[in-house]
C-alpha cells in the first residue's frame, strides 16, 4: 500500500524515528518540536531514495536508511548551516544529492 508515493512501512519508520528524536531532545518548545518534526519527516522522505542510489544500496535497505535520515537530518542540517556562511553552499549540496536520484 502506498501513501503519497511511498510505502506505509517507510512512513511508519519515519514517524517512529521522528517520535524517538522528539523524546530524546531536552527542553523542547512546541515550535521546536514542530520544526524538528517537519525537518525529520521531509528530509527522510525526500532523501532516502537518493542516498540509496548514491551508495548503491538495494531496496532492502530503504527502511533503515529512511529511519537513519529521520533521526539525524536535523543535526546534519544544523551542522551544515553552522559550517557555511554562504547559503549557496547548502543549495549546491542539496542539488548534488537530488541529482544522483
Amino acid at each position: 500500500m502506498q501513501f503519497l508515493g511511498h510505502s506505509i512501512e517507510v512512513w511508519g519508520v519515519v514517524i517512529l524515528a521522528t517520535f524517538t528524536k522528539l523524546r530524546s531532545t531536552n527542553n523542547l518548545s512546541v515550535l521546536g518540536a514542530i520544526g524538528i518534526s517537519l525537518v525529520s519527516v521531509a528530509s527522510a522522505i525526500l532523501f532516502y531514495h537518493p542516498v540509496m542510489v548514491l551508495f548503491g544500496l538495494s531496496a532492502s535497505w530503504e527502511l533503515i536508511i529512511a529511519g537513519l535520515i529521520a533521526l539525524t537530518s536535523e543535526d546534519i542540517m544544523q551542522s551544515i548551516v553552522k559550517m557555511s556562511k554562504d547559503s549557496n553552499f547548502i543549495k549546491e549540496i542539496i542539488k548534488l544529492i537530488i541529482a544522483k536520484k
